[in-house]
């Protein structure tokens, strides 16, 4: 992984989203560093694998690996959430082909077809297990 155990993902992009609400407010362009960070490893790094999941077991990861705990689905929401702001922030309609691929690819593939169990993580290939969904909590218990 290449990230440091409090830097998952989701944790890193929220982090993006917040410097993008305060670029807002006040232009500072090291406020964007984060962002752009993100996108490039991403989009030029391999960062982002082919069904638009990023990580294992919720850290970055470059290695395309989509097997075991791969596309945690709090960092997919993340991912979504901050495309989103990025689009807003740019205009760049590459953000909106983004999330419909993580839409399709990785969120509601997190969820079985009949829509009572959803899936901690989303490989790609190897084993899935679902667990019980619970409205309230970001982590499905077994």
């Amino acid at each position: 992984p290449l990230c440091p155990s409090l830097w998952t993902s989701y944790f890193y992009l929220q982090h993006c989203r917040c410097q993008l609400a305060l670029y807002r407010i006040h232009p500072d362009p090291s406020l964007l560093r984060m962002s752009q960070r993100a996108l490039n490893f991403m989009l030029a790094r391999d960062g982002m694998s082919i069904i638009g999941g990023v990580g294992q077991s919720e850290c970055w990861t470059d290695d395309q690996d989509g097997s075991g705990n791969h596309s945690e689905t709090c960092a997919t929401v993340y991912q979504l959430q901050f495309l989103s702001d990025i689009f807003c922030f740019t205009g760049n309609p590459r953000c909106g082909d983004l999330m419909e691929r993580i839409i399709y690819n990785a969120l509601w593939a997190a969820q079985s077809p009949d829509g009572r169990l959803i899936r901690y993580y989303t490989p790609v290939e190897g084993k899935q297990s679902y667990f019980r969904f619970y409205a309230l909590q970001c982590s499905p218990q077994s």
